[in-house]
């Protein structure tokens, strides 16, 4: 019987592990090297049966207490591994780190000082939500846990900094976005280096396929890009320089798609939102849509999407943020 609200359980096949009390909810983050199968309803918790959820190595999950008669909170994983175990009276995912001083602070997008209201929001330090992993093969959001992995079943452990994921020459290890983003008005921020390449176009955010928005290199210099009416509708674009940072950022308010480099405004658009076809394909960093075609390659620090269009000092907020912390 479990005491405490947080536990560390060493799952071993089925294995149970019990509260002394009943918890809405259970905070799950897997510390093993494999997936975890969790139940508060199943009670064999066998992969693909109802009420069992499959939680990624290094993912966490809030996982609802599917019984509700009861004084205790029994919670049934398996797999083989260490998974942390938090009950709770809400729904939040609120895995903590220690301060100085012995104080605990949630991480979030806002506690690290950027912009509320991230959609999604991927960290090159917190890349496991509240911890970094020295494994490049997937890439976890800070917000809902959604999973960005690589175009390619092979594995690209290696793949990965301190503060960033690499993305090398060809499509294979370009980066699955787990969202086609069909936003009415949306804003996309991507912090990144552009490490190679070539002259002729270079997505490095897209799903195009006659449809979708998307940005890229060409000639030199970094564009956004909008389908609307039958063809793409491109920027000017920003000179850059290989092996530099930028903040790379597109905002749409449903009539203008605006870009913005390191917070600068660089060029507007007039795209109504009747005339924009929305995304029909999937969306990637680092290759066309689909994860198609794909000779660019990028050191990738943060990557967010927000449902709104951040507004201009937004933009800049989020660049100084960048600034200070990669």
């Amino acid at each position: 019987m479990i005491k405490s609200k947080e536990a560390t359980i060493n799952v071993s096949g089925l294995t149970a592990a019990t509260f002394d009390r009943r918890y809405p909810f259970c905070a799950i983050r897997n510390d093993s090297s494999n997936p975890v199968y969790v139940s508060t309803a199943n009670d064999k918790c066998i992969s693909g049966m109802d009420g069992v959820v499959a939680v990624a190595a290094g993912v966490s999950f809030v996982i609802e207490n599917g019984i509700a008669d009861t004084k205790t909170t029994t919670v049934f994983f398996r797999g083989n591994g260490s998974v942390t175990v938090i009950g709770q009276y809400d729904s939040n995912n609120r895995f903590k780190i220690q301060l100085k001083g012995g104080e605990t602070k949630e991480i979030t997008p806002e506690s690290l000082g950027y912009v509320s209201g991230a959609k999604l929001f991927f960290d090159g330090y917190y890349n496991y939500v509240s911890k970094h992993a020295d494994n490049g093969v997937a890439w976890v959001d800070m917000v809902g846990c959604n999973v960005m992995n690589r175009n390619s079943a092979n594995s690209y452990a290696d793949l990965i900094g301190t503060d960033h994921y690499i993305k090398q020459s060809g499509a294979a290890s370009a980066l699955h976005i787990p969202d086609k983003l069909e936003y009415d008005n949306f804003t996309a921020e991507l912090f990144a280096e552009i490490t190679g390449g070539n002259t002729d176009e270079n997505d490095i955010l897209a799903n195009f396929q006659s449809s979708g928005f998307g940005i890229l290199t060409e000639k030199g210099k970094i564009k956004a890009c909008m389908y609307a009416q039958s063809s793409y509708h491109y920027t000017e674009g920003f000179t850059y320089s290989q092996n530099t940072k930028y903040l790379m950022t597109i905002t749409y308010n449903g009539q203008t798609l605006s870009q913005y480099v390191n917070g600068e405004l660089v060029e507007t658009l007039d795209i109504p939102l009747e005339n924009y076809k929305k995304p029909v394909v999937d969306t990637y960093l680092g290759s066309s849509g689909s994860g198609g075609d794909a000779y660019g390659t990028y050191n990738f620090y943060r990557f967010a999407i927000y449902d709104k269009a951040l507004t201009v000092a937004e933009v800049m907020a989020n660049y100084n943020t960048d600034v200070l912390r990669f």
